[in-house]
């Protein structure tokens, strides 16, 4: 269980920086100067949010059986 719980933190965090981020570019111009590489950085750190999301889910759902 503790190790459901270090995988839903490093979510956690993956998805507190991609909002930043966003947030970021939203209210001023590209952070990078260069709109690409804002949408590839973006894109990544959601992909890893989702990817530890989803190991966190099957880690609990195997625990619970």
């Amino acid at each position: 269980m503790k190790q459901v719980g270090i995988y839903i933190i490093i979510a956690f965090i993956f998805y507190l920086i991609g909002q930043v981020i966003w947030f970021l570019i939203i209210i001023e111009k590209p952070i990078f100067d260069n709109e690409y590489l804002d949408n590839l950085i973006i894109h990544q750190v959601f992909t890893f949010f989702g990817i530890f999301g989803l190991i966190s889910g099957i880690t609990l759902y195997k625990s619970k059986k």
